[in-house]
């Protein structure tokens, strides 16, 4: 008996009427409450919002304000992988304290987390093998034991082989279900095909059949458990990106693409050139932004510590150096971009619906589904609650 928060990355609210017809997800959802038109975090990014699904709060309070950090002198980044990111407590820290044991399967920054069966995402950015990053900073049996039955599995980060590997490490974890009371599954199938296909592509539609098959065996293997099943953000189709360190070149700033946002980072101090560039910039039409983020916005998101000022791409186009069909990391107030999340358990009323509110009110959901007192939060419980 415990509680499953099983992620869906990038599935959207708009996808909820495919998964409505997929047998597992209407099985569950005929027996729990499905919240409809959920905002997701700005900045609408995987790292920043599952890292407040876990704490209730909004990036600016938690500090995980962006999935990389800004490295110009590095060709790829490091991830903020590192549970020592985050600023706030976390549901499986507040399930530590009432003696409920965790099994994370590459839910975003736990690397180093304090978590009993943890297989943090993390992905080898120095020369070290896949292998040994995840031993150093997660549980060292407890992986080991899953790369032997199932690496066979996997192609790399490849999907839909990596969520494979992920859902047979699950399924392989609930033979000693009794001893943890919590599960987090971050699954990427969808998130992976809707970048390279679109969201609206047979290749997404293919994912997300894909994800109700893996939901029917994970029900079947944690029966009479509680499950939360949830989105993070959407994805909006893309026909082009933008490099703009490539179109304004200045000594002393750089932009750190986001997705549909881009962030300038000052290393030098605000000179009149610099200055004059910026304003040069917004009114370049070939840099496809659409509009500058607003400073609640920024400081929302945190993103005002670090940056001097942030844009949104133009309808179609997002920031960066890769070409994709899909892509996330926008503003909030884009149409056809919300998420949803569904939960079913002992407390939930059947066929229920509702609709709004945050991903942030995902965390007092689950510490009440699980009798954890809640902890000072952005998020609000927003589920009817039987007793």
């Amino acid at each position: 008996m415990g509680l499953a928060i099983i992620s869906l990355d990038a599935v959207s609210s708009d996808d909820l009427a495919y998964l409505c017809t997929l047998p597992a997800f209407y099985g569950l959802m005929k027996r729990g409450c499905l919240v409809r038109d959920v905002d997701s975090v700005f900045l609408s990014n995987t790292y920043p919002a599952h890292t407040s699904i876990v704490t209730g709060c909004l990036p600016g309070r938690h500090g995980v304000i962006e999935n990389t950090h800004t490295q110009p002198e590095r060709k790829t980044p490091d991830w903020r992988w590192m549970r020592s990111e985050i600023k706030t407590t976390t549901l499986y820290d507040e399930a530590a304290k009432k003696g409920i044991d965790t099994c994370s399967i590459l839910w975003p920054v736990t690397g180093g987390a304090n978590i009993k069966y943890n297989m943090p995402e993390i992905f080898p950015n120095n020369g070290e093998s896949q292998l040994s990053v995840s031993l150093k900073n997660g549980s060292k049996l407890f992986q080991a034991k899953s790369y032997l039955r199932h690496g066979k599995l996997l192609s790399g980060i490849r999907q839909p082989n990596l969520d494979d590997f992920a859902v047979a490490s699950a399924l392989d974890a609930a033979k000693f279900q009794k001893k943890f009371g919590l599960l987090l599954l971050h699954l990427v199938d969808v998130d992976s095909h809707k970048h390279q296909y679109g969201p609206n592509s047979p290749e997404a539609r293919n994912a997300i059949k894909r994800m109700d098959f893996r939901l029917e065996q994970l029900l079947e293997a944690y029966q009479e458990w509680d499950f939360i099943i949830l989105g993070d953000h959407g994805c909006l189709p893309v026909a082009a990106s933008v490099n703009l360190n490539a179109l304004w070149d200045v000594d002393g700033f750089f932009w750190h693409h986001a997705g549909g946002c881009a962030f300038l980072k000052d290393q030098g101090g605000i000179s009149r050139e610099g200055a004059e560039g910026i304003t040069r910039l917004l009114k370049e039409p070939g840099a496809h932004i659409r509009r500058l983020i607003a400073p609640e916005e920024m400081a929302s998101g945190g993103l005002d510590g670090e940056f001097i000022l942030g844009v949104e791409a133009a309808e179609g186009f997002c920031f960066g150096d890769k070409n994709y069909s899909g892509q996330h990391g926008y503003s909030l107030n884009n149409p056809g971009y919300q998420t949803f999340y569904l939960a079913s358990g002992k407390q939930i009323p059947w066929e229920t619906q509702t609709s709004g509110g945050c991903i942030t009110d995902i965390a007092p959901l689950a510490a009440t589904m699980l009798g954890i007192p809640l902890w000072d939060m952005d998020g609000s419980l927003a589920v009817p609650m039987e007793e």
